[in-house]
């Protein structure tokens, strides 16, 4: 009777095993961080004129260094070459984020924009970028003792006041997290443009979307990070510049499989008692 009952626990522990082990291979983990600069070693995937600066005044938002930009700079997000497309292909969602310091005491009229693109699959690009889908753009224009940020899909030739629809007012000097969120949402592309504090405490999101972009016959992944404008005097600072995309979780039919699973393993635990 105990080896009965023995045998009788292997044959149901087996197939459960199997279909645990193959739930889990239906879902795998994406990559997470993809890309990341902290300036802690020099500058990595950055063109134009961005440096590494010790903090000081004001201090780096992590570690000891910090980017300075001082002109129209871009990033490909670690694909030097700038590649077609680079970074992250295909249509998956993926955030960027970059600390930014604001300064309320910029001189009026100065700021900056700090855009975020998609890529396409080429059948929508202009000539002298085919693959490049859209801007994702979040503006800042100093105006008196504040700092106004908005966003949208357009830069434009100097700052963008922002300050006459959706918009929020920077009233305190410090570090700032721009984040870009690239996601599907009624079969489309969406960017939330979120700002929040050095804490992470949410204070505004611009969200932008149109049918055209259809996440998955034509939205092809991220393009690049870039200053389009910037005008602030003596350069910007910037710190902890990362792209991400989440790791997956169990879509129903894995988490089915799974429930199956335990529920062989108590039927398993049953026949070995009886």
């Amino acid at each position: 009777m105990k080896n009965e009952r023995g045998r009788a626990f292997r044959t149901y522990i087996l197939p459960v095993a199997a279909v645990l082990a193959g739930a889990f291979v239906a879902a795998p983990a994406s990559a997470g961080v993809l890309y990341s600069e902290d300036f802690e070693s020099g500058v990595t995937g950055w063109s134009g004129g961005v440096s590494a600066v010790p903090g000081g005044s004001p201090a780096a938002f992590e570690g000891s260094n910090m980017g300075l930009v001082t002109g129209t700079d871009y990033t490909y997000f670690g694909d030097a070459n700038g590649g077609t497309p680079p970074t992250l292909t295909g249509p998956q969602p993926f955030t960027v984020s970059t600390a930014i310091y604001i300064d309320t005491n910029w001189a009026s009229g100065t700021g900056f924009d700090w855009s975020v693109a998609a890529s396409d699959k080429g059948q929508l690009g202009d000539p002298a970028d085919p693959y490049h889908l859209r801007d994702f753009i979040f503006h800042a224009f100093a105006d008196g003792s504040k700092v106004v940020i908005g966003g949208n899909n357009n830069a434009g030739s100097g700052p963008t006041d922002s300050s006459g629809g959706n918009h929020y007012d920077i009233t305190t000097s410090g570090w700032y997290i721009f984040e870009s969120v690239f996601y599907e949402a009624a079969g489309a592309l969406a960017v939330d443009l979120n700002l929040m504090d050095g804490l992470g405490n949410h204070l505004f999101t611009e969200t932008r979307t149109t049918a055209l972009d259809d996440f998955t016959t034509v939205y092809d992944g991220s393009r690049y990070g870039w200053f389009p404008v910037m005008t602030v005097a003596n350069g910007l600072y910037i710190d902890a510049v990362s792209l991400s995309v989440a790791d997956e979780v169990p879509e129903p039919a894995t988490l089915a499989l799974m429930g199956a699973g335990l529920a062989g393993l108590g039927l398993a635990r049953r026949c070995k008692r009886g």
